[in-house]
C-alpha cells in the first residue's frame, strides 16, 4: 500500500508559485520595504557567502553565559537587583532601551517604593494596576497595527506602521 505520495504532486505547484511570487516581491522591496531588516542579510549571505565569524560567535556565547549567570544570581539571591532581561534589552542595536529606558526606570522606582514602604502585600495588591497600564498601552497599539496593515494606512501610533 502506498503512503499517499500521489497526493503531493498537486500541492507542489499550488503552494510554491504564490510563495515564490511573494518572496520575489518581498526581496525586490515591493511590499513597502516591510521586513527589510530580515531580507537584506539573507540577500547578502546568498550573493556573497562568507566564512563563519568565530570571534562573533564567541562573544555571543559569552553574552549567553552572562545572561545565565544573571538568571542564576537572580533566582538564588532575592536581593540581587539586575535582571537578565534588562541586560539583553540594554545592548540591543535594534533599539532596545533607547525607547524604553524611561518607562523601565519609572517602573523600577515605583516597584522599589511600593516594596520598601508597603511590603509584599501592598506590592501584590498593586500588580493588577500596573499590568493594566501595560495592557492599556499594548492592546490599542496592537489593534492599530493590525488595522494599519489591513487598511494599508500609515498609523504612527501603531508602531512602525505597515504599508503595502
Amino acid at each position: 500500500m502506498r503512503s499517499g505520495s500521489g497526493c503531493w504532486p498537486p500541492f507542489g505547484p499550488t503552494w510554491t508559485r504564490p510563495i515564490g511570487w511573494a518572496l520575489r516581491r518581498a526581496i525586490a522591496g515591493w511590499v513597502g520595504n516591510f521586513g527589510w531588516e530580515s531580507w537584506e542579510p539573507l540577500r547578502r549571505w546568498l550573493l556573497s557567502p562568507q566564512d563563519p565569524d568565530l570571534r562573533g560567535a564567541g562573544f555571543m556565547a559569552g553574552g549567553l553565559g552572562f545572561v545565565f549567570l544573571l538568571y542564576s544570581l537572580r533566582t538564588r539571591l532575592l536581593w540581587f537587583p539586575l535582571h537578565p532581561s534588562g541586560y539583553v534589552l540594554s545592548g540591543g542595536a535594534w533599539g532596545g532601551m533607547i525607547y524604553f529606558w524611561f518607562p523601565v526606570m519609572v517602573a523600577w522606582l515605583l516597584k522599589t517604593i511600593v516594596l520598601r514602604l508597603g511590603g509584599l502585600p501592598t506590592y501584590r495588591r498593586t500588580q493588577p494596576f500596573f499590568l493594566g497600564l501595560v495592557l492599556g498601552d499594548f492592546v490599542p497599539r496592537s489593534v492599530l497595527s493590525v488595522l494599519s496593515f489591513i487598511l494599508n494606512l500609515y498609523m504612527p501610533s501603531a508602531g512602525a506602521g505597515h504599508t503595502l
